[in-house]
């Protein structure tokens, strides 16, 4: 946190895959023999999130958006509009415009079958 603090870049989660060691990192180094969804930065006064899994629970919104294919984002301090909303349509979009393209920034996997839901 210290060499992160000397750079613009602000850390507000932490984010470690399942793995029992990462859990005990968690509780004993960072909170205090009890594991939390957030500690405070000592130095900022700002929370800081404790994430597992990432990737999963990236893969599991991107197939939540998929299936409902709208998601309303609930309402933020930080200079977001008041209502944003994001629309699995202007994904599909982003696809049909880049097939062409060598560099793509839309998922590839548009429709997949339930198995590969399954693979991060």
């Amino acid at each position: 946190m210290a060499l992160l603090r000397t750079t613009t870049v602000r850390v507000v989660a932490v984010s470690v895959d399942n793995a029992a060691v990462n859990r005990e990192f968690y509780v004993h180094c960072l909170c205090n023999g009890t594991l939390s969804t957030h500690i405070v930065d000592s130095v900022t006064g700002q929370p800081l999130c404790l994430l597992f899994n990432s990737a999963h629970n990236l893969k599991n919104m991107y197939n939540n958006f998929q299936s409902r294919k709208v998601f309303d984002c609930p309402a933020m301090t930080n200079n977001l509009p008041e209502r944003c909303r994001a629309a699995f349509a202007d994904i599909v979009e982003l696809y049909e415009l880049e097939c062409s393209m060598a560099l793509k920034k839309a998922p590839s996997a548009l429709h997949p079958k339930s198995i590969e839901k399954t693979s991060v």
